[in-house]
């Protein structure tokens, strides 16, 4: 796990003791959830080039990456969901 996962999982386990199950699972489905839904902000650069803001090589390969991971998967998601065999 990452370095911010973990201090974020160690504070849902201590909700545990405070509220009902319920809640819990509802801070759990939010907490994954939040991981799922794709961060739009990586494809991002209006900042930089209304500035004239030069942004690394990284950034530029991590919105292509991410764009080309969120593809697939929804994809092969699709395919999954839509898969139409005719007997």
């Amino acid at each position: 796990m990452s370095a911010r996962v973990v201090p974020a999982v160690t504070r849902t386990f201590r909700l545990a003791h405070k509220v009902g199950v319920v809640e819990l699972v509802l801070v759990g489905l939010a907490f994954v959830l939040y991981y799922l839904v794709p961060r739009l902000e990586n494809f991002d650069f209006r900042h930089q080039v209304s500035n004239f803001i030069s942004y690394s090589v990284y950034s530029g390969w991590n919105a292509v990456l991410h764009g080309i991971g969120y593809t697939i998967v929804v994809l092969i998601l699709a395919s999954i969901f839509f898969n139409d065999r005719q007997v």
